[in-house]
């Protein structure tokens, strides 16, 4: 007997929202693993957007965020982030000075 309440469909993913700052438009996503990666699909409304987290180590990995305006057949890239684990030992950040400046 499953515990689980009768019609229930369990999702092999997860669920994301991210609420866009400019025009406060919320975007839903559907993350799953794929081929050692992590890809989130926002298909409720046009563009369809992809996020897909890549290089994926313990200190780092690579946010690439594409758009496709053909509802997944093509896919256009849009901007890409890489990111690193702070240093725990470091709670201060240093200012970062122009060069000859003081």
């Amino acid at each position: 007997m499953s515990s689980r309440p009768s019609g229930v469909t369990v999702l092999a993913a997860w669920r994301s929202a991210w609420i866009e700052p400019v025009n406060g438009r919320v975007r839903r996503f559907t993350g799953r693993p794929c081929d050692g990666d992590i890809v989130l699909i926002s298909d409720d409304d046009d563009p369809q957007l992809r996020w897909r987290f890549t290089d994926i180590t313990a200190d780092s990995f690579t946010w690439r965020a594409e758009t496709s305006p053909d509802r997944g057949v093509t896919w256009h890239f849009d901007e890409q982030m890489l990111a690193t684990r702070r240093d725990s030992d470091s709670n201060q950040l240093e200012p970062r000075r122009p060069p000859g400046r003081l």
